[in-house]
Formats: structure tokens, C-alpha cells, sequence
């Protein structure tokens, strides 16, 4: 029992390292503006996509360059995001590209897909922690985290 408990104290001594590691990094990185839009303030024209019926969206990757899944409920979405095209470093391919998406407040919403197909870069980008290429990200609130 005692051996499983300092294993299981090393481990989580690892993983709060590299938290610290993380938050470091960026603590220490070039200031940069944040590229999304935020929607409290008046945005381009923007049309408003059609909403579906369900209230949990499951999203896969790899549809959005065809037909972007939208969640109903209000009509001021909390993240719209158009055209997007991302990669996940400076020197790296594109990851993404052109991706539409509109995800209402107050709903589950899964992101799925194949390993490396650029989940974890949008993901990086709607929060505001990557810059991306081109396209326009809109959030309700800036105020999100991992």
C-alpha cells in the first residue's frame, strides 16, 4: 500500500511539474494580439447558419469541410467559427483547413476524429492560445480554458 501511494505521488508530482512546465512556457512567449472576435462588440456582417435538432452535437473533423453540424437553442451562438485554416506551430502544415463551425451555448458538444487530424489545433485556436492563418473565430466570452 505504501509503495502504490508514493508511485501514485511521483506520478502526479510528474504531471504538476508539467503543468508548471506549460504555463512557463507561456508565461515566457512574445505577446501576441488575440485573433478572435469578440462578439459583445458589433462584427463583420455575418449570416446566421441554420440550426439542426439535436442538443448534443458529435462532431467529426473530418465533416466540416462539407456540412458544419450546428446546435439549436438561442439565437446568439457561444462559438462560430468560418473559413478557418490553422496549423499547430508556425513551421508546421496546414492542420486545418477551411472549417466552418457554429456551437451554441449551454450544449455538449464532442469533437471526434482521426489521430493528428487537427482536433487539437482547432481546439487550441477557439481558445486563443494559436494563432491561425486565415479565417474568423467568434466567442461570447473570451474567458475560456483547457
Amino acid at each position: 500500500m505504501l509503495a502504490s501511494t508514493l508511485l501514485t505521488a511521483i506520478l502526479d508530482t510528474a504531471a504538476g511539474i508539467g503543468c508548471f512546465e506549460h504555463i512557463q512556457k507561456f508565461l515566457v512567449a512574445a505577446a501576441w494580439e488575440d485573433p478572435r472576435i469578440d462578439t459583445k462588440k458589433p462584427a463583420p456582417s455575418s449570416e446566421p447558419m441554420p440550426p439542426s435538432q439535436a442538443d448534443t452535437s458529435i462532431i467529426d473533423l473530418k465533416q466540416l469541410h462539407s456540412a458544419p453540424r450546428i446546435s439549436p437553442r438561442s439565437n446568439q451562438p457561444a462559438i462560430v467559427v468560418r473559413g478557418l485554416n490553422a496549423r499547430p506551430s508556425p513551421t508546421a502544415e496546414l492542420a486545418i483547413t477551411d472549417i466552418d463551425l457554429q456551437i451554441q451555448a449551454s450544449r455538449t458538444t464532442i469533437l471526434t476524429s482521426l489521430l493528428r487530424s487537427g482536433k487539437s489545433t482547432l481546439m487550441r485556436a477557439i481558445l486563443g492560445g494559436l494563432a491561425f492563418d486565415s479565417g474568423d473565430i467568434s466567442v461570447s466570452s473570451a474567458n475560456m480554458a483547457y
